[in-house]
């Protein structure tokens, strides 16, 4: 069997991240374009929270490291 690197939590991070990505992708880029203004706030401020959360992490862990 094969074990994940990711959490549960980061995979469903990244799993909405797609989702929102998908729906972005699909406002922009489809023949007949799917312009849901709830649909593309909330992929918006998905990825933003992501983004942001990610950021977070990134930075705790070079304090951490510029510790050692």
């Amino acid at each position: 069997t094969q074990t994940n690197a990711f959490s549960t939590t980061r995979l469903q991070q990244l799993e909405g991240l797609q989702s929102a990505m998908d729906a972005l992708t699909n406002a922009l880029y489809r023949k007949e374009p799917i312009r849901d203004s709830s649909t593309l706030d909330d992929a918006v401020r998905h990825a933003i929270r992501v983004a942001r959360e990610l950021a977070q992490e990134r930075s705790s862990l070079r304090l951490r490291w510029a510790k050692r």
